[in-house]
């Protein structure tokens, strides 16, 4: 018989540097994709990085592309961006749905960004945009 590995805890994986209080916040903000780049090499495929009251958990790599790839259910769309919508004030985003769902309101959206709708909306961008540079300058007190 075989059993699963339990995983590992995430206080065992290695941590990326920062300070006390904001953590790697700092360096996130300036590069983010350098620096997890960067620590990716240094720490491996598999590390955490806190960001504030926030401990991240980075899965990097071909390997962590393949498993997305082939996810079958352990990391879902809505579960990475249901956090963020909601601290917009949003419900939901193409990005969160999958199958029917994602199918469904990619149909009730694709006819907003069809080329003649892009077309149609131009004079009115274009009228804004003009707007500004063609208007005379307030008046000075």
């Amino acid at each position: 018989m075989t059993t699963a590995a339990s995983p590992a805890p995430t206080s065992a994986m290695p941590l990326a540097p920062g300070l006390p209080l904001v953590g790697s916040l700092l360096p996130m903000i300036r590069d983010s994709e350098g620096f997890l780049a960067a620590q990716a090499a240094r720490l491996g495929p598999c590390f955490r990085v806190k960001v504030l009251n926030q401990s991240l958990v980075v899965l990097a790599g071909p390997t962590a592309a393949q498993v997305m790839a082939e996810n079958s259910g352990e990391v879902t769309a809505w579960r990475v961006w249901e956090g963020i919508i909601k601290e917009f004030g949003g419900r939901q985003v193409l990005t969160m749905l999958e199958g029917p769902d994602h199918l469904a309101y990619r149909a009730a959206a694709r006819a907003g960004f069809a080329k003649s709708r892009v077309l149609e909306g131009l004079p009115q961008v274009a009228a804004l945009t003009r707007g500004p540079w063609t208007a005379p300058p307030p008046a000075r007190c």
